[in-house]
């Protein structure tokens, strides 16, 4: 299985995007480490988790999926983060 990092940003203020974050959370193993930023962790390769996501974006929304490979840093994530990035990322 693959982790991916999932970011976007979403222009319509006045839209509920609680759909967005169900599908997000629907690849089941997935944290959410920043406001716009998550991280997933599924069998489906980066432009199917894509092709999935923007079925709940409006035009003019931006969608940022792509692979974490291993070795990574943080500064400033709480430790739920870093600790799911822990058990599911490999470190450098």
């Amino acid at each position: 299985m693959a982790v991916h990092v999932i970011s976007y940003d979403l222009r319509k203020s006045n839209h509920d995007y609680a759909q967005l974050y169900r599908a997000i959370q629907a690849f089941g193993t997935y944290i959410r480490c920043l406001e716009s930023v998550w991280l997933v962790k599924t069998p489906l390769a980066f432009d199917q988790v894509l092709d999935r996501l923007r079925l709940h974006v409006h035009k003019g929304d931006s969608l940022l999926v792509a692979p974490l490979a291993a070795g990574w840093a943080t500064s400033g994530l709480g430790t739920a983060c870093t600790d799911w990035l822990s058990k599911h990322v490999a470190p450098r």
